[in-house]
């Protein structure tokens, strides 16, 4: 584990975890999620940047950031995937807003249609 993945603070509040676990994600995908994003920090560090930044800033939130985020576990395509809403509050400290499945917006249009 390298240096800068310990200094990062990831923060998983009890909604967040609830609902983490009600979508069948793991131990191992948060691990994944964390090391997607400490890869990033740690290349940006170095000013190499071989991986494209996590996620797109929500505009109008101040900062929140959107990511899409794939279970290596998941045994679906595009559809099986998630939405991962975070902040980063101070240089160091991630914290986990929400997350839903790629699955749920399929189905709310479909409904609507």
């Amino acid at each position: 584990m390298n240096q800068i993945y310990k200094e990062l603070l990831f923060i998983f509040p009890k909604p967040f975890d609830r609902k983490w676990r009600k979508l069948g994600l793991g131990y191992d995908d948060k691990e994944n999620l964390k090391r997607l994003i400490s890869e990033y920090v740690r290349y940006a560090v170095e000013d190499q940047r071989p991986f494209k930044f996590p996620g797109d800033i929500i505009l109008g939130t101040g900062g929140a950031i959107k990511m899409r985020f794939d279970s290596e576990h998941s045994d679906q395509e595009k559809s099986g995937s998630y939405r991962i809403i975070y902040f980063v509050m101070v240089e160091n400290e991630i914290r986990f807003l929400k997350i839903y499945g790629e699955f749920t917006i399929e189905m709310q249009h479909k409904v609507k249609k």
